[in-house]
């Protein structure tokens, strides 16, 4: 996984131990070659939707599509932890952001977008911090990818993260491959496209 400052993963690690978050990410940032093959290999195709301002003021949306998940927690071993499924049938300039409260209270809001599957399984996307709309509010986009059967390192360093389901990538026609409303923190989280709130 490729990491950097104040990534989502620091307040999805305040969710999952219960501390408060932390302005001292890690600000290295590797390099991550893949192939890309476009997401709409996937069957089917989210909504896209339009939102006014950001912040996830804009409406609702229909967001309901072909879903990736990973999984990410405390175990170097990527065993246990909270699960986020990925929207994989979004153009590469649509924006799916998340807001969850962590155990202090405190809103953390993520987003991503160019979310694809890549030609070897895995998933990419840019994640954006503190931002519902893809928007530089916290430096540049941060690269990432998961692929199942790799569990990598993440931010902070205490967390692993690792693929769980890439079927809508891999073969994307198979009954197995799961459609739905994405989903963050096991499902707790607030799911928005484009900056609306997702609705089924």
């Amino acid at each position: 996984m490729v990491i950097s400052n104040r990534l989502f993963l620091a307040g999805f690690a305040s969710l999952f131990v219960g501390a408060a978050c932390s302005d001292d990410a890690d600000t290295s940032a590797a390099a991550s070659s893949t192939t890309a093959v476009s997401s709409t290999t996937a069957t089917g195709t989210a909504s896209s939707a339009t939102s006014s301002g950001s912040g996830g003021g804009g409406g609702s949306s229909a967001c309901s599509g072909p879903l990736a998940t990973s999984r990410t927690g405390n175990s170097s071993a990527c065993a246990g932890g909270n699960t986020h499924e990925w929207p994989v049938g979004l153009k590469a300039t649509d924006c799916h952001g998340w807001r969850d409260v962590d155990a202090n209270g405190k809103e953390h809001d993520n987003s991503a977008n160019a979310l694809m599957c890549n030609a070897d399984g895995s998933v990419s996307f840019v994640q954006f911090a503190d931002s519902l709309d893809c928007k530089e509010v916290v430096g540049a986009g941060v690269p990432k990818t998961f692929k199942i059967g790799v569990c990598e390192q993440d931010l902070p360093p205490t967390l692993y993260t690792t693929g769980i389901d890439t079927t809508c990538c891999t073969t994307p026609d198979a009954p197995e491959c799961k459609h739905g409303v994405p989903s963050a923190n096991s499902g707790t989280a607030t799911i928005y496209l484009n900056g609306a709130v997702c609705t089924p």
